[in-house]
């Protein structure tokens, strides 16, 4: 696969770069605006559509690197190149990990561990059967 490469606008906090175009006077994502560039459509044609990166960099405008997808589809991408966030690098996340390797050798009840924790008991069942924190 070809190289990156990098847009040179300013990004937003998820790495994203915007692209002002002067002549529409509106501001797009650099990568979905090259798309459309490179394949002659507008972007209004893609609403609705996801430009997803096979290089899984952001700030990418390699055509080659570009793809169209649904959201559910770029979401299952993403699952399966495992990048989603997951337990600590999770937002709501209100554990650690040791803490949820503390939960799963304790001889506590859920309710008990629920309120050492401070999390709900379902909470605990769910860390116990592995229904969460699956990769731990």
């Amino acid at each position: 696969m070809l190289p990156c490469i990098e847009s040179i606008y300013s990004k937003n906090k998820n790495g994203y770069a915007y692209y002002y175009d002067t002549i529409t006077k509106k501001a797009y994502l650099h990568h979905r605006f090259a798309y459309c560039e490179f394949h002659n459509v507008s972007v209004a044609s893609i609403k609705g559509l996801c430009v997803c990166h096979s290089c899984d960099n952001p700030s990418c405008i390699n055509v080659d690197h570009l793809f169209l997808g649904t959201q559910q589809e770029n979401i299952a991408d993403m699952v399966n190149k495992e990048r989603q966030a997951k337990g600590e690098t999770q937002r709501s996340a209100k554990l650690t990990e040791g803490e949820v390797l503390a939960i799963r050798g304790s001889s506590l009840s859920g309710r008990q561990l629920g309120e050492m924790y401070n999390v709900t008991e379902s909470t605990i069942s769910r860390i116990l059967t592995r229904r969460t924190w699956k990769h731990i």
